[in-house]
C-alpha cells in the first residue's frame, strides 16, 4: 500500500508553521543576512524518485544555515 507522503508533509508544515519563531538572523554572515526570515518550506524526495513539498521549498538557500546538522547526521 503506497504511503500518502503529501498528507504527512501537510500536517508537519501546518504544525511547525504554528510555532512562534524565537530565533534571530545570523546577520554576521552576509549571505544569511540577506535571507527573508519568513521563508519556510518542507520537501521530501523518496527512493522511488517521488517529490513532495509545501511552502517555499523551491527557493534556493545557503547551506550555511543547515550545514552543521547535515555534518552531524553523516557522523
Amino acid at each position: 500500500m503506497p504511503v500518502n507522503f503529501s498528507q504527512y508533509i501537510d500536517k508537519a508544515f501546518e504544525k511547525i508553521q504554528s510555532i512562534k519563531d524565537q530565533g534571530k538572523l545570523a546577520n554576521y554572515i552576509p549571505e544569511l543576512a540577506r535571507i527573508n526570515p519568513d521563508k519556510f518550506g518542507v520537501h521530501l524526495y523518496t527512493r522511488e524518485a517521488e517529490n513532495y513539498g509545501k511552502g517555499d521549498y523551491k527557493e534556493k538557500f545557503s547551506v550555511q544555515s543547515i550545514a552543521k546538522v547535515l555534518s552531524l547526521s553523516l557522523a
